[in-house]
C-alpha cells in the first residue's frame, strides 16, 4: 500500500514538472489537475501509465492525425515531443522527432535552427 501511495507522488511531482514547462500543443487541452487525476486513476486501476506515456499523449494524438492536422501543429507537436524525449534522456526519440518536423511541408528553416542547436547539446 505504502509503495502504491509512494509511486502516485512521484507520479504526481513528475508529471506536473514536465507540464509546467511544455508548449501547449495546438489542440484544447484539459486542465493540469484533469491530466493529473487520470493519471492518478491509471495507477489506481493498476494500470500504471508512464510519465513520459502521459505527458506525449496530446502531442501523439495531434501526430495521430496525420493531414487533417495543420503542418505548424504537426510541426510544434513534434517539436514538444522532442522536448520531452530531450528532457527523458531519450535522444534517439528526440533526435527522430526534430528529423519529423524537419519533414513536414512545407518547410520551416527554424527546425534547422532547433535540430542544430539540439545537437549542441547533446555534443553531436
Amino acid at each position: 500500500m505504502a509503495s502504491a501511495l509512494g509511486r502516485e507522488l512521484i507520479a504526481t511531482a513528475l508529471v506536473g514538472s514536465f507540464l509546467a514547462v511544455l508548449p501547449t500543443p495546438a489542440q484544447p487541452q484539459s486542465s493540469l489537475s484533469e491530466k493529473l487525476s487520470r493519471l492518478m486513476q491509471d495507477v489506481r486501476r493498476g494500470q500504471p501509465t508512464s510519465p513520459l506515456a502521459a505527458l506525449t499523449r496530446p502531442y501523439d494524438h495531434t501526430l495521430s492525425q496525420g493531414d487533417a492536422a495543420a503542418p505548424e501543429q504537426r510541426r510544434a507537436a513534434f517539436r514538444a515531443r522532442a522536448a520531452i524525449f530531450e528532457t527523458a534522456k531519450d535522444f534517439d526519440r528526440a533526435e527522430a522527432d526534430l528529423t519529423a518536423a524537419l519533414l513536414t511541408q512545407p518547410a520551416d528553416a527554424v527546425d534547422y535552427l532547433v535540430r542544430a542547436y539540439f545537437y549542441l547539446r547533446c555534443g553531436k
